[in-house]
């Protein structure tokens, strides 16, 4: 521990110093090596220099004041300021360290703790329990993705494998392994995906839309055109990773044009890049207004469904209850006897037949107190022949129709769109108007017998 403190207390005022070379190359270097001896110390059989390195590992990264320093390192990065040799080995740092980090998280996670059942008798299995339990708990991706990965550091490495002819074999691995790394780090994980509303639904989002920029591509562009590699084994494994890149950038391409234009810019929030770059720029604000649109809509659709619904039963209601009062009444049949033959037409005029009727009522009545009338003094005989007309008519109010065979205009003003019965009404048109003459007639004759009978009550007892 005190080792590491030394070296990473040294990097720390070159770098307040700006004294970037060669001091700060030199403690880089020694840092790379250390972290070997920490790897190598963790594999080692030996339990006592497992329980070292776990120390060592709590003390840098897994305690509350850990004391790294390679996010420091990999930020203070300038081009053409460091040398080929400090970026690979601050490459190789990187790629160390989060071996280290998957290693003991994955081994954290799988042992099952026995002692936890137990009593703690000792102090330091207790302690060896906890940094177990830090180690489990701790984030690696959060971590990569927070605190490592970067515009600045996709750039450094980028710088690095322009010089891919130089490099050994061993760096350009270490440079595939982080980019390779970055690309398939997944920093949101869709739940659920719906065919039907993709642009409702978030993709799944990692880190590869960063490694979509116009300098790496062209690099990338160079290393699968450069004819000097394509039959040498050592630089198989870097095709094939420059094949895998221009890929999935022309796909991606493909369904977002956008990023044709957005390779040539460095953007400064990376994640909210990718996130919006994988999901063609919808984000959760609009989501949500997308969201509530569809559902207002679905409100509308189940009202229009609902009024809909309710004026079929209203119609339903309706029809059941003309289809109820479809029988011919009584006094019908006894008013016009012989005369229901064409009933279908005229049940659907029954409103204006039941009018008629009430009109009939009402010419009764008209002649009950004419009759009464009647029975007074008469001062001569043309009031009475005037008021014999005046009966008639309210009697008989269609008698003036000579064209007994059609529809009189005042029966279609009296009862409007209810004439579409005609033929079976014309065929009952003469025995109504007979009636009506048989009925007006007989009334006629009623009032002239009264006034017969009342000039001769008013004459003299002796004549």
């Amino acid at each position: 521990v005190f080792s590491f403190k030394l070296v990473l207390r040294a990097i720390d005022g070159y770098l307040q110093q700006k004294k970037l070379q060669p001091p700060l190359a030199q403690a880089v270097s020694l840092y790379s090596e250390m972290m070997h001896s920490l790897h190598f110390m963790y594999r080692s059989k030996d339990p006592t220099e497992n329980i070292m390195a776990m120390g060592l590992m709590d003390t840098l990264y897994y305690s509350p004041d850990s004391i790294d320093r390679l996010p420091q390192l990999l930020s203070s990065w300038k081009p053409s300021t460091m040398t080929r040799e400090y970026l690979c080995d601050l490459a190789e740092i990187v790629h160390m360290t989060l071996k280290l980090l998957d290693t003991m998280n994955a081994s954290c996670l799988q042992d099952d703790i026995k002692n936890e059942k137990r009593e703690k008798k000792k102090r330091s299995d207790h302690a060896l329990l906890l940094m177990k339990a830090n180690a489990a708990a701790f984030d690696v991706t959060s971590y990569i993705s927070r605190k490592i990965i970067s515009n600045k550091v996709v750039c450094m490495y980028t710088h690095l494998i322009s010089q891919y002819s130089m490099n050994s074999a061993h760096v350009n691995h270490r440079i595939m392994a982080f980019l390779l790394r970055a690309s398939n780090l997944q920093i949101f994980v869709s739940e659920e995906e719906d065919d039907h509303n993709l642009l409702l639904t978030p993709n799944t989002i990692t880190l590869e839309p960063m490694l979509y920029n116009i300098n790496l591509l062209m690099e990338l562009e160079t290393i699968l055109n450069d004819t000097s590699i394509r039959k040498d084994k050592s630089f198989g494994t870097l095709l094939s990773f420059a094949t895998k890149i221009v890929s999935d950038f022309s796909e991606a391409a493909e369904k977002n044009p956008m990023l044709y234009v957005e390779s040539l810019f460095r953007h400064p929030l990376p994640h909210r890049f990718c996130e919006l770059s994988s999901n063609l720029y919808v984000d959760e604000e609009l989501r949500m207004i997308a969201e509530r649109e569809l559902l207002l809509e679905e409100q509308r659709r189940g009202l229009t469904m609902e009024e809909e619904e309710d004026t079929r039963n209203k119609d339903a209601s309706d029809k059941n209850d003309v289809d109820n009062n479809t029988e011919i009444p009584e006094w019908v049949e006894n008013e016009f006897p012989g005369k229901t033959d064409g009933m279908k037409a005229v049940v659907d005029n029954w409103k204006g037949i039941h009018e008629l009727s009430e009109l009939g009522t009402n010419s009764i009545d008209d002649e009950n107190e004419a009759t009464k009338k009647s029975s007074r003094p008469k001062n001569s005989d043309d009031d009475d022949q005037k008021k014999k007309v005046n009966l008639k008519r309210r009697s008989n109010p269609y008698a003036s129709n000579k064209k007994k065979n059609e529809i009189p205009e005042s029966f279609e003003n009296e009862l409007p769109r209810k004439t579409y019965g005609v033929e079976a009404v014309e065929d009952n048109w003469k025995g109504i108007l007979q009636s009506n003459d048989e009925s007006s007639e007989l009334e006629t004759n009623s009032i002239d017998e009264e006034k017969e009978a009342t000039k001769k009550s008013s004459r003299p007892k002796n004549s």
